[in-house]
C-alpha cells in the first residue's frame, strides 16, 4: 500500500455494481491504507472491499486465478510484473495509462483514462460489468504475456551487449 500504486481510486469502481475488491500486499504506508478505507467508506462500499495485507505466493495465485478482472492502476512501475502474472492466467487486466503499463498490457488490456472520481463512477456503472462479462480470448492474453519472460529479457540484453561491443 503505497500512494504510487493509486489504489485509492479502486473503491470508485465498486459504485453501481455488486463487485468485491481484494487488495493484497505489504502495507508500507498505513496513512495511505487508511485513505483507501476512507474513500470506500465515503462511497458506502467498504463492506465489499477486503485488504488482506501480505499473502503467500499460493494465495496470491489463487486470488489471481479466481478474480473476474485484475485491476492495477499504478502511477509508477519499474516493470509491472503483477500484470504479467495475471495475464499468464488469461485474466483481463484493467490498468492505468501511466509508465510501462500500456506497453505491458498492450491491446490485451483495458485502460482507465482518468483518475477523476466522476469518470471512475461512470466507468463502474456503464463499462466495467460489460468488460467483465465480455468473453476473453484467454489464449491471446496468455501468449501476449509470454513475451515477457526471463529468457526473453536475457536474449534482449545479449543482443544489446553484442551491439554495444561491436
Amino acid at each position: 500500500m503505497l500512494p504510487k500504486k493509486n489504489f485509492h481510486i479502486l473503491p470508485y469502481l465498486l459504485v453501481g455494481n455488486h463487485l468485491y475488491l481484494i487488495i493484497s500486499g505489504y502495507e508500507y504506508d498505513l496513512r495511505y491504507k487508511n485513505q483507501v478505507i476512507e474513500v470506500a467508506k465515503k462511497l458506502g462500499v467498504e463492506n465489499r472491499m477486503i485488504i488482506t495485507g501480505p499473502v503467500s505466493e499460493s494465495d496470491k495465485y489463487r486470488y489471481i486465478r479466481d478474480c473476474e478482472i485484475f485491476a492495477f492502476p499504478s502511477l509508477a512501475e519499474g516493470f509491472g510484473l503483477p500484470v504479467i502474472e495475471a495475464m499468464r492466467f488469461g485474466k483481463k487486466t484493467l490498468l492505468s495509462r501511466h509508465t510501462c503499463l500500456p506497453e505491458i498490457g498492450g491491446d490485451c488490456s483495458y485502460y482507465l483514462d482518468s483518475d477523476d472520481p466522476e469518470y471512475l463512477i461512470d466507468f463502474a456503472k456503464n463499462q466495467l460489468i460489460d468488460i467483465i462479462n465480455e468473453n476473453a480470448d484467454k489464449e491471446k492474453i496468455i501468449n501476449w504475456s509470454k513475451k515477457y519472460s526471463w529468457d526473453e529479457a536475457a536474449k534482449g540484453y545479449e543482443k544489446l551487449y553484442d551491439r554495444l561491443l561491436k
